[in-house]
């Protein structure tokens, strides 16, 4: 199964890589370093470093005649995982199940019905967030020496408006010039491809995959370690290594792990 895993800092192979999966927004230019500008035929001096280092741009912007920008889809990382039922109990009022419970993320993906039937192996799953970035900032390049320089947010999609669009909650800020208070009537799309689907890896990294080419992992439950791949198990025994505690509750985080 193809797969992708999301990285802030991406190497000029990451970005090749998603590019094959359709997971680069058309006309968006992203870079891993100044080298790999150079190789793409960017010149010897492709950005000033004049101001947060962003590696990505939309030139097609310059061509947004009358509007200030354009809505784009990120991965939320601040709030990147969003669960499939509402906690009872918790006063919310919306129906449980899929549908409701993250309209941002729901707009995107577009293939609600695989997540639903598939519900076990997806506990969480990443949430989206919407921004609207100005022209000026759309076309902004300070790109750094090396890719770990370089850590700032790329877009997975576009939102674009679409009469028959399934987000219709939006409300754009000054989207065409004029000060817009609550909803503008305008429903939206996202350019997000529908065969690609989104997952929280073990180590609560993002994957993105292939829909088309999905299959039941061995073991049945999504939850249990024999699902997870050996290269998987690693990650997710690196990162609880990694992370803050002491040797008692990293083992114990482990040992929870294994034991599901």
């Amino acid at each position: 199964m193809q797969t992708y895993k999301y990285t802030d800092t991406p190497t000029a192979a990451d970005i090749d890589a998603a590019a094959k999966l359709h997971l680069i927004p058309s006309g968006v230019k992203i870079y891993a370093d100044r080298a790999h500008f150079r190789a793409r035929g960017g010149g010897d001096n492709p950005a000033p470093q004049d101001g947060p280092a962003k590696h990505w741009c939309y030139p097609g912007a310059r061509w947004n005649f009358g509007r200030p920008g354009i809505w784009f889809v990120f991965l939320d990382g601040a709030e990147a995982v969003n669960a499939f039922t509402r906690t009872p109990g918790s006063g919310d009022s919306r129906p449980s199940g899929i549908g409701l419970l993250n309209r941002e993320t729901w707009g995107v993906l577009s293939q609600p019905n695989f997540y639903a039937t598939n519900a076990k192996h997806f506990p969480r799953i990443p949430r989206l967030r919407y921004q609207y970035v100005t022209n000026a900032e759309l076309m902004r390049l300070s790109i750094g020496e090396s890719s770990s320089a370089n850590e700032s947010p790329v877009p997975i999609a576009f939102l674009f408006e679409d009469e028959t669009g399934p987000i219709d909650w939006l409300t754009p800020e000054d989207t065409r010039n004029t000060a817009i208070q609550g909803p503008t009537g305008y429903k939206y799309r996202a350019t997000f491809s529908a065969d690609v689907g989104l997952r929280i890896t073990t180590a609560g990294g993002v994957e993105a995959f292939r829909i088309s080419e999905w299959t039941e992992p061995v073991g049945g439950n999504g939850q249990t370690f024999r699902s997870f791949s050996d290269a998987e198990q690693i990650e997710f025994i690196n990162a609880s290594i990694s992370a803050p505690g002491s040797a008692a509750v990293i083992a114990n985080k482990i040992r929870k792990f294994y034991e599901q």
